[in-house]
């Protein structure tokens, strides 16, 4: 499957994220997210990469974050990629939403 998509130009791979932003209208932030001193999730990694995306994305991208992070990261994930737009003097949408990772899986839900 990936050789097909890749040979019909419907997946590439890049290891520069500039090229990884053109032509694409969803990106994943799929790092780790270690537990900190304190046990909660250390998001140094998924703000990284939502930062480096701000700061050179052109047009509308759906960002989506897919590691395991705590609630409200999505939030952060927005700040920080708009801080960079500020800072650029850029005014471009982007929308940013999660799709979780560890899901139960195996049991189907009962609709009552």
């Amino acid at each position: 499957m990936v050789l097909r998509n890749t040979e019909e130009g419907r997946l590439r791979f890049a290891t520069d994220l500039g090229d990884c932003l053109v032509d694409v209208q969803v990106v994943f932030i799929a790092v780790g997210t270690p537990p900190g001193a304190d046990g909660s999730a250390d998001l140094s990694h998924v703000l990284a990469v939502a930062r480096a995306i701000g700061a050179q994305f052109n047009d509308y991208k759906l960002v989506v974050t897919k590691s395991t992070v705590p609630v409200g990261t999505a939030d952060q994930v927005r700040r920080v990629m708009q801080e960079e737009l500020t800072r650029r003097g850029a005014a471009i949408e982007f929308d940013v939403v999660s799709n979780p990772e560890f899901l139960k899986e195996g049991r189907p839900s009962k609709i009552s």
